[in-house]
């Protein structure tokens, strides 16, 4: 509305313009039209210039939202796929929840085959103690026969003997060689049956020695399958219980990795925080490293170009600094184009400037970060020092002042 009023005060400016020859009264009328003309055109292009710059402003805003449309869309895709490896690994703690139970029962079928081995060896010991009942029993059994044959051969011989004396008290007055004789036939049956009696008495120990053995015997084979079946029993309940352990570490694992999963908003959140320490084993270019093997942490920087520092403590007070895009990417040596790398304090919060060893000159041609002072944007490139001279050299360690972790908080990922 604004633009036609100043438009048709601009058109009746030059229609005045063009009638300059009128009489004098109207002449000075022109001129303040004029005036009046030259007044609207500087608010015209001021207005102009409003719209210009909101027009600008506009065009700027719908960058940034249609930047803003492709974060969440992005953002978006990478929840859908952590939803997806979360499934995943939700199922794969299934199958081995499943595969968890299929061992159990496994173990509970062993656990009733130990159960049914045991009831067999009590078994087997319970017809072992029967048979040696039996053959105990058959023992006495044959000793008593034995003894109440040597019984029957004494009352025999008692016997005998008392038939002998008695004949010869009746027979007193018989010759001399009838007595003879008959001391003969006492001597000659005595005799007999002495050697009967160590016959039966032989042959009862024979018997009974073998029998011995036949018991020993069958109780050596008896007491070898038990110990066997015991001892393949007892493996197979080993080997399953070390499965039934692997199992449940490997179930453990996976809990514990869900679970970290889970936790991600707290490892960023540590990530953000300047009073923590991610306790992470990065990856790491080590082509000038004076603290390699030490331990490892990690932080996130306020540069885009370099949004992660890495740090490897040579101790609490010494130590390496790396950069690198990503949390789980490779970490890069970081160079200075002006100076020795005091500037690189500033990423452990502190302005004060670094010791350092002043071995660059030794450092060697590598790919890294570098930046020339404090605040300048980190860019990407060949640094070192050896075997061409890029004047972005690099150092094996660096002191700041600051103890890493010191008092921060230190979370594992």
């Amino acid at each position: 509305m604004h633009f036609l009023r100043f438009t048709f005060l601009f058109l009746l400016c030059a229609l005045v313009d063009s009638h300059s020859p009128l009489t004098e009264k109207k002449s000075e009328n022109g001129l303040k039209v004029k005036s009046l003309c030259e007044t609207s055109e500087t608010i015209i292009d001021n207005l102009q210039n409003q719209i210009t710059q909101e027009t600008v402003i506009r065009l700027s805003l719908l960058k940034h939202v249609y930047s803003l449309v492709n974060d969440m869309i992005s953002l978006k895709n990478e929840m859908a796929v952590m939803k997806n490896d979360a499934e995943e690994i939700r199922k794969s703690t299934e199958d081995l929840r499943h595969e968890d139970k299929k061992m159990l029962n496994e173990i509970e079928q062993m656990k009733h085959d130990q159960n049914d081995t045991i009831e067999r060896i009590m078994n087997v010991q319970h017809e072992h103690n029967k048979m040696l009942s039996e053959i105990e029993q058959h023992m006495t059994i044959n000793h008593n026969d034995t003894s109440e044959r040597i019984v029957n051969v004494q009352h025999e011989y008692k016997t005998k003997l008392s038939e002998i004396e008695e004949r010869m008290k009746y027979n007193h007055n018989d010759t001399s060689e009838k007595m003879v004789n008959m001391q003969h036939e006492y001597k000659t049956k005595l005799s007999e049956i002495e050697q009967r009696m160590k016959i039966n008495y032989n042959d009862t120990s024979e018997r009974i020695v073998n029998v011995q053995h036949e018991y020993k015997t069958m109780l050596s084979e008896i007491e070898e399958r038990i110990n066997y079946n015991y001892k393949a029993t007892s493996e197979r309940i080993v080997n399953v219980q070390n499965d039934l352990v692997n199992v449940n570490n490997s179930v453990g694992f996976l809990c514990n990795y869900t679970d970290k999963i889970d936790d991600k908003n707290g490892i960023q959140d540590c990530l953000e925080s300047s009073h923590c320490w991610l306790l992470y084993s990065f990856g790491y270019d080590n082509s000038w490293n004076g603290c390699e093997g030490g331990s490892q942490y990690v932080k996130k920087t306020n540069y885009s170009s370099a949004p992660y520092l890495g740090v490897m403590t040579c101790n609490s007070t010494r130590y390496k600094l790396f950069l690198s895009k990503t949390v789980t990417g490779t970490y890069y040596n970081i160079a200075d184009t002006g100076g020795n790398g005091q500037d690189h304090c500033e990423l452990l919060g502190t302005a004060q400037d670094g010791v350092l060893p002043r071995d660059y000159v030794s450092s060697p041609n590598t790919q890294g970060f570098y930046r020339s002072g404090r605040g300048d944007t980190f860019l990407y490139g060949t640094i070192g020092y050896i075997p061409q001279r890029t004047s972005k050299w690099y150092e094996k360690w660096i002191e700041c002042g600051v103890s890493i972790p010191g008092s921060d908080r230190v979370i594992p990922k």
